[in-house]
């Protein structure tokens, strides 16, 4: 803002000016509506939060906004001194006649008109920051009155439902499912009924006749050919 114009800088901060003040009348509103008791708790403290954002987001612009007419309300004072200087100095030059009166005239007039445009301009400027801190303060006066205890009070985004979140297996859990007991138990050798000799041996037909060992379900001997019992 250094560099622009007396009326560029004024604009400027009329534009603030006019942003805080419709904050102001938002949050005024939206309070009233909470006294007569027409809007819900929780839409107030959402609305409230969205403003509250907002303001934050002046802040910057705010202090910005106070340098700089600062600075600009100290320059137009040396501009003012100096001016009250020079027409003091040309006064009495015209009065001593070392100036010519039409030079005079003209000069004056320049310089007059310069320093009542300085001095509206610092009033206005005057003017619009006594409007702007009042609706500064106001507004954070709102925002400090209904601020929550703390953050949890008032989310800044919709809380959670309270549906429970589904469960997901993990690779490390699909190793005891894939290698169950089941598996070891087919193999294991107590599952296992160990076959002896002597139950081999009765699995099978003896030939009663020449005493040769023949399949279980063989009819006739093998090495003989005699009928098996």
């Amino acid at each position: 803002m250094e560099y622009l114009t007396d009326e560029e800088f004024k604009h400027e901060i009329e534009l603030f000016s006019t942003q805080l003040q419709r904050v102001r009348q938002q949050i005024e509103r939206l309070v009233a509506l909470k006294n007569e008791g027409k809007v819900s708790d929780q839409v107030f403290k959402e609305v409230l939060e969205e403003i509250t954002n907002r303001v934050n987001a002046y802040s910057n612009k705010y202090s910005e906004i106070e340098e700089a007419v600062a600075a600009k309300q100290t320059k137009v004072k040396d501009e003012a001194k100096e001016i009250k200087h020079y027409l003091e100095t040309l006064e009495v030059k015209y009065t001593i006649g070392a100036v010519p009166e039409d030079q005079y005239k003209v000069n004056r007039a320049s310089y007059t008109m310069r320093f009542q445009n300085l001095d509206e301009f610092s009033r206005a400027i005057a003017s619009l920051m006594n409007t702007i801190r009042d609706n500064w303060n106001k507004i954070t006066s709102y925002i400090n009155q209904f601020k929550p205890a703390s953050k949890e009070e008032i989310p800044t985004t919709p809380p959670p439902l309270t549906i429970p979140p589904p469960t997901y297996e993990t690779k490390s859990e699909e190793k005891p499912v894939t290698q169950t007991s089941p598996t070891k138990a087919s193999t294991s050798p107590a599952t296992i009924t160990a076959v002896t000799p002597e139950q081999k041996k009765k699995e099978k037909k003896i030939c009663p006749k020449c005493g040769a060992e023949n399949p279980a379900d063989a009819t006739f001997c093998y090495n003989c050919g005699a009928k098996l019992i």
